[in-house]
């Protein structure tokens, strides 16, 4: 084990064979857990806001792209200083002898746009709605909220605007939130690799076939993927998000971007996701789906990252992660069917849903 970690490639696969990197991942942060001191589990929750501190403050700085972009060999502890400007901070970062360090997997991981934009996002909007919670559970007696202007984000942050309309006042932050919500989808695998779209959804498509719209689609990413999946298929594929995140997407372009089309849309209004799909179902007919690819919590043992989301959730929108069984049951109050569901990344439990009309 001690070998693995002073040298991760030398177990030959770990990175491309994802089940058996996130296997062994778990089962070594278990023995963690199962091994630590009483005083080792006090200290790692109670310093964990400590952690993300230090996180944003070597995004500041941009510790982690310097140590990221020398090519694995190491700096001196004054000529990081000089780099940065500061006295560098280790703990994130490999101290290869006594003045000597170096990038390790978690610093690449820092150094990149999700990276910065994860830490960004959680430092600066969510850690005091994190630290509010426990009051705002308090004074609500201790239910489950469901109220989007109503929330720990509100308790945390001294606003009374919700979470998406405090985003739009400060473009700054919606423009972290966009590049965060981008980063969840930089990851291989995505839906199209567990349906056949071309065939099973896209017959008899033209030029002028409303082929996809993809409804909170952020910077296109997901229409990217199908373009590039079906270059020659035809038909239109339209992106809809918030005016600010439309505006950065078209500004800032991704790889791909030039032949999506982008259009505003409040998709938050009105704010119920229920009211949502009779939104969407308005302006569908019987040739039509509806592809939601959302998390679906496993009824027992879900995901520390699902279900980290849920949490997320409730904090800033009074909202939640759903199971299987939650989401057929808004899926059939809001008159859809269910053609199939298809899991498509295990850990976050990433999976698409076909609806139809009933």
């Amino acid at each position: 084990m001690e070998s693995l970690i002073d040298s991760p490639q030398a177990m030959p696969g770990l990175q491309e064979d994802d089940s058996l990197r996130r296997r062994l991942r778990e089962a070594a942060r278990k023995l963690s857990l199962a091994t630590e001191a009483p005083a080792d589990t006090i200290h790692r929750i109670a310093y964990a806001p400590l952690q993300l501190g230090l996180a944003r403050v070597g995004v500041d700085v941009r510790l982690f792209e310097i140590l990221s972009q020398n090519d694995g060999s190491s700096f001196t502890n004054k000529e990081l200083a000089h780099k940065t400007k500061v006295d560098p901070s280790v703990g994130m970062v490999s101290q290869t002898a006594e003045d000597a360090y170096a990038s390790t997997n978690v610093t690449k991981a820092l150094a990149s746009d999700g990276g910065h934009s994860g830490i960004q996002m959680q430092a600066d909007l969510l850690s005091l709605s994190f630290l509010a919670l426990p009051q705002f559970l308090r004074e609500g007696g201790y239910v489950n909220p469901t109220d989007p202007r109503h929330t720990a984000f509100n308790l945390g942050m001294h606003t009374d605007q919700d979470f998406f309309c405090w985003l739009q006042s400060h473009p700054k932050d919606l423009e972290i939130f966009s590049s965060w919500m981008s980063a969840q989808r930089d990851t291989h695998p995505n839906f199209l690799d567990v349906i056949d779209f071309e065939q099973d959804l896209a017959s008899g498509a033209e030029d002028s076939t409303v082929l996809f719209v993809d409804v909170g689609g952020s910077r296109g990413q997901q229409s990217i993927a199908l373009r590039n999946r079906y270059p020659s298929l035809p038909g239109r594929i339209i992106v809809q998000d918030l005016a600010g995140v439309v505006a950065e997407a078209t500004e800032h372009p991704l790889p791909g971007f030039q032949s999506i089309e982008a259009q505003a849309h409040d998709m938050f209004t009105p704010q119920l996701f229920k009211a949502i799909l009779e939104n969407v179902k308005s302006g569908m007919d019987q040739n039509s789906v509806l592809l939601i690819d959302e998390m679906v919590l496993s009824e027992r043992g879900a995901s520390w990252r699902a279900t980290q989301a849920d949490l997320t959730m409730a904090v800033a929108l009074s909202a939640m992660e759903r199971t299987e069984a939650e989401w057929y049951a808004l899926f059939d109050e809001a008159g859809l069917n269910v053609r199939k569901t298809a899991k498509y990344r295990e850990e976050p439990e990433d999976c698409v849903m076909i609806l139809a009309l009933k």
